[in-house]
Protein backbone atom coordinates (compact mmCIF):
# COMPACT_ATOMS: atom_id res chain seq x y z
CA UNK A 1 0.00 0.00 0.00
CA UNK A 2 2.73 2.36 0.32
CA UNK A 3 3.45 2.18 -3.17
CA UNK A 4 0.39 3.09 -4.54
CA UNK A 5 0.29 6.96 -5.70
CA UNK A 6 -1.03 9.38 -3.73
CA UNK A 7 -4.99 10.55 -4.61
CA UNK A 8 -6.17 13.42 -4.20
CA UNK A 9 -9.17 13.23 -1.52
CA UNK A 10 -12.23 14.87 -2.71
CA UNK A 11 -15.17 16.02 -0.13
CA UNK A 12 -18.55 14.67 -0.69
CA UNK A 13 -20.82 17.07 -2.62
CA UNK A 14 -24.80 16.64 -0.88
CA UNK A 15 -27.00 17.83 -3.50
CA UNK A 16 -29.84 19.79 -2.92
CA UNK A 17 -29.14 20.93 0.63
CA UNK A 18 -30.72 24.11 1.55
CA UNK A 19 -32.98 24.64 -1.28
CA UNK A 20 -32.16 27.79 -2.47
CA UNK A 21 -34.62 27.70 -4.86
CA UNK A 22 -34.62 29.81 -8.41
CA UNK A 23 -33.54 32.98 -8.49
CA UNK A 24 -36.12 35.96 -9.97
CA UNK A 25 -35.53 36.16 -13.97
CA UNK A 26 -36.84 39.73 -13.83
CA UNK A 27 -36.88 42.18 -11.57
CA UNK A 28 -39.60 44.55 -10.87
CA UNK A 29 -42.23 41.61 -10.25
CA UNK A 30 -41.63 42.31 -6.81
CA UNK A 31 -42.80 45.76 -6.85
CA UNK A 32 -46.04 46.52 -5.82
CA UNK A 33 -48.92 47.85 -8.65
CA UNK A 34 -49.06 50.53 -6.52
CA UNK A 35 -45.24 52.06 -6.30
CA UNK A 36 -44.73 51.83 -9.97
CA UNK A 37 -48.09 54.28 -9.72
CA UNK A 38 -46.10 56.24 -7.94
CA UNK A 39 -43.20 56.07 -9.83
CA UNK A 40 -45.13 57.38 -12.65
CA UNK A 41 -46.15 60.21 -10.04
CA UNK A 42 -43.22 61.51 -9.55
CA UNK A 43 -42.18 61.66 -13.32
CA UNK A 44 -44.90 63.64 -14.64
CA UNK A 45 -43.48 66.29 -16.67
CA UNK A 46 -43.78 70.24 -15.16
CA UNK A 47 -47.00 72.21 -16.99
CA UNK A 48 -43.69 74.90 -17.62
CA UNK A 49 -41.46 72.09 -19.30
CA UNK A 50 -39.90 73.51 -22.38
CA UNK A 51 -40.59 70.97 -25.40
CA UNK A 52 -39.41 73.92 -28.16
CA UNK A 53 -36.49 71.94 -29.65
CA UNK A 54 -37.93 68.20 -29.97
CA UNK A 55 -39.72 67.36 -33.33
CA UNK A 56 -43.22 66.24 -32.52
CA UNK A 57 -45.22 63.19 -34.56
CA UNK A 58 -48.40 65.13 -35.69
CA UNK A 59 -51.62 63.31 -34.10
CA UNK A 60 -54.13 61.97 -36.57
CA UNK A 61 -57.64 63.50 -36.95
CA UNK A 62 -60.31 61.33 -36.51
CA UNK A 63 -62.64 62.51 -38.83
CA UNK A 64 -60.19 62.14 -41.84
CA UNK A 65 -60.15 59.09 -44.15
CA UNK A 66 -56.15 58.28 -45.00
CA UNK A 67 -54.90 55.52 -47.96
CA UNK A 68 -52.27 53.36 -47.43
CA UNK A 69 -49.84 55.92 -49.48
CA UNK A 70 -50.89 58.78 -47.34
CA UNK A 71 -50.14 56.68 -43.67
CA UNK A 72 -47.08 54.94 -45.60
CA UNK A 73 -45.28 58.53 -45.59
CA UNK A 74 -46.95 59.44 -42.50
CA UNK A 75 -45.24 56.66 -40.72
CA UNK A 76 -42.09 56.84 -42.54
CA UNK A 77 -41.78 60.52 -41.09
CA UNK A 78 -42.60 59.27 -37.80
CA UNK A 79 -39.91 56.42 -37.89
CA UNK A 80 -37.48 59.30 -39.26
CA UNK A 81 -38.75 61.72 -36.33
CA UNK A 82 -38.34 58.78 -33.74
CA UNK A 83 -35.05 57.91 -34.69
CA UNK A 84 -33.48 60.57 -32.35
CA UNK A 85 -33.55 60.29 -28.49
CA UNK A 86 -34.74 63.86 -27.57
CA UNK A 87 -37.55 62.93 -29.56
CA UNK A 88 -37.85 59.58 -28.00
CA UNK A 89 -41.12 60.71 -25.81
CA UNK A 90 -44.15 59.20 -24.93
CA UNK A 91 -46.59 61.10 -26.72
CA UNK A 92 -44.37 61.40 -29.91
CA UNK A 93 -44.99 57.22 -29.58
CA UNK A 94 -48.63 57.28 -28.89
CA UNK A 95 -49.09 59.10 -31.78
CA UNK A 96 -46.83 56.78 -34.03
CA UNK A 97 -49.16 54.16 -32.28
CA UNK A 98 -52.15 55.99 -33.75
CA UNK A 99 -51.45 56.04 -37.10
CA UNK A 100 -50.10 52.64 -36.83
CA UNK A 101 -53.85 51.61 -35.61
CA UNK A 102 -55.01 53.36 -38.78
CA UNK A 103 -53.12 51.59 -40.97
CA UNK A 104 -54.02 48.30 -39.99
CA UNK A 105 -57.92 49.09 -39.77
CA UNK A 106 -56.87 50.53 -43.72
CA UNK A 107 -54.94 47.47 -44.74
CA UNK A 108 -57.43 45.22 -43.89
CA UNK A 109 -60.50 47.12 -45.34
CA UNK A 110 -58.68 46.87 -48.57
CA UNK A 111 -57.81 43.09 -47.35
CA UNK A 112 -61.56 42.40 -46.98
CA UNK A 113 -62.17 43.94 -50.18
CA UNK A 114 -60.31 41.76 -52.29
CA UNK A 115 -57.12 44.19 -52.66
CA UNK A 116 -54.09 42.81 -52.86
CA UNK A 117 -52.00 45.43 -50.66
CA UNK A 118 -48.47 43.38 -50.38
CA UNK A 119 -47.94 40.16 -51.82
CA UNK A 120 -48.10 38.00 -48.31
CA UNK A 121 -51.50 40.32 -47.33
CA UNK A 122 -49.65 40.44 -44.15
CA UNK A 123 -50.03 43.92 -42.41
CA UNK A 124 -46.78 43.58 -40.40
CA UNK A 125 -44.68 42.60 -43.70
CA UNK A 126 -46.39 45.86 -45.20
CA UNK A 127 -45.25 48.01 -42.48
CA UNK A 128 -41.63 46.58 -42.40
CA UNK A 129 -41.31 46.14 -46.27
CA UNK A 130 -42.67 49.90 -46.66
CA UNK A 131 -42.27 51.58 -43.50
CA UNK A 132 -39.06 50.40 -42.38
CA UNK A 133 -41.00 50.07 -39.35
CA UNK A 134 -40.16 46.76 -37.71
CA UNK A 135 -42.87 44.46 -36.36
CA UNK A 136 -42.20 44.05 -33.02
CA UNK A 137 -41.66 47.78 -32.50
CA UNK A 138 -44.90 48.48 -34.56
CA UNK A 139 -46.88 45.61 -31.85
CA UNK A 140 -45.10 47.32 -29.07
CA UNK A 141 -46.30 51.09 -30.12
CA UNK A 142 -49.75 50.01 -31.12
CA UNK A 143 -49.95 47.83 -27.94
CA UNK A 144 -49.04 51.08 -26.01
CA UNK A 145 -51.64 53.10 -27.54
CA UNK A 146 -54.41 50.45 -26.79
CA UNK A 147 -53.92 50.59 -23.36
CA UNK A 148 -53.09 54.15 -22.56
CA UNK A 149 -55.91 56.03 -24.56
CA UNK A 150 -57.94 56.22 -22.19
CA UNK A 151 -55.48 57.33 -19.71
CA UNK A 152 -53.84 60.36 -21.37
CA UNK A 153 -52.16 61.82 -18.41
CA UNK A 154 -49.57 58.86 -19.01
CA UNK A 155 -48.29 60.38 -21.80
CA UNK A 156 -46.86 63.11 -19.46
CA UNK A 157 -44.70 60.83 -17.82
CA UNK A 158 -40.67 60.97 -18.34
CA UNK A 159 -40.54 57.50 -17.54
CA UNK A 160 -38.71 56.09 -20.38
CA UNK A 161 -40.85 53.72 -22.98
CA UNK A 162 -39.12 50.69 -22.03
CA UNK A 163 -40.26 50.71 -18.52
CA UNK A 164 -43.75 50.82 -19.74
CA UNK A 165 -43.15 47.90 -22.11
CA UNK A 166 -41.81 46.36 -18.88
CA UNK A 167 -45.36 47.55 -16.73
CA UNK A 168 -47.91 48.20 -19.22
CA UNK A 169 -50.03 46.00 -18.69
CA UNK A 170 -49.90 45.86 -14.72
CA UNK A 171 -50.44 49.42 -14.55
CA UNK A 172 -53.51 49.37 -17.03
CA UNK A 173 -55.22 46.55 -15.04
CA UNK A 174 -54.04 48.60 -11.82
CA UNK A 175 -55.92 51.56 -13.12
CA UNK A 176 -58.77 49.96 -14.65
CA UNK A 177 -59.23 48.49 -10.99
CA UNK A 178 -58.51 51.79 -9.30
CA UNK A 179 -61.19 54.04 -10.06
CA UNK A 180 -59.47 57.23 -7.85
CA UNK A 181 -56.33 56.47 -9.62
CA UNK A 182 -57.46 55.76 -13.35
CA UNK A 183 -59.59 58.75 -13.08
CA UNK A 184 -56.63 60.98 -12.20
CA UNK A 185 -54.98 59.48 -14.98
CA UNK A 186 -58.09 59.88 -17.05
CA UNK A 187 -58.10 63.56 -16.84
CA UNK A 188 -55.20 65.10 -19.14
Amino acid sequence: MDSWPALPQILPVFENVGEAGRKATKRGRDVPDNELIVQMRRSLMPKAASTQDIEHVPAPLNEQNYDLTDLENKLKHSARVLETVENFLLHNIFNFGCWLLIARQQFQDAKSKGVLVYCSNDFTDWVEQYCSVKKTRAYDYMKFTERFATFPRVLKCCLPFHWFHKHGQRIYKYLQANADEGSFWSNS
